[in-house]
């Protein structure tokens, strides 16, 4: 297990950010399992199970997510809403230079989960190995 918050500042700081998508407060947990499990039948018969867990959830805001002070409408921005994590100054792109405000891609808030399954099963015959095995993942 992994818990890893970090921030990265972006170019201007404060309201004026200019931040992309990987810069500002993220976090990022991290929880991978494996258990197996091993049954020799016999010398030549063996069976082996295995399941797994990978699980990630990370999160990027602005760094003024959660400032709903109206920052927008100060500077006549009008009908910008301003709601847990929609906080701060929205992206102004202006050409040839660095974006203002927030990045456009934000909040972001994604999870993503794998569970795998898998089973070996080996016969030996004489001199000749068999070797049946599936698997399985969502």
């Amino acid at each position: 297990m992994v818990d890893d918050p970090q921030f990265i500042p972006g170019i201007f700081g404060g309201i004026a950010d200019g931040g992309g998508f990987q810069e500002g407060p993220q976090t990022a947990l991290a929880e991978q399992s494996a258990l197996a499990w091993t049954h020799v039948f016999s010398p030549s018969t063996v069976n082996v199970a295995r399941a797994g867990l990978n699980y990630l959830h990370t999160t990027r805001v602005s760094p003024e997510a959660n400032n709903l002070t109206g920052i927008p409408a100060s500077f006549g921005i009008e009908g910008i809403p301003q709601q847990h994590e929609n906080g701060g100054l929205p992206a102004f792109g202006i050409q040839g230079l660095q974006t203002l405000g927030s990045n456009a891609f934000l909040p972001s808030d994604e999870v993503s989960s794998t569970f795998q399954v898998s089973d070996d099963f080996t016969k030996i015959y004489g001199k000749h190995t068999s070797r049946w095995a599936s698997s399985g993942s969502t």
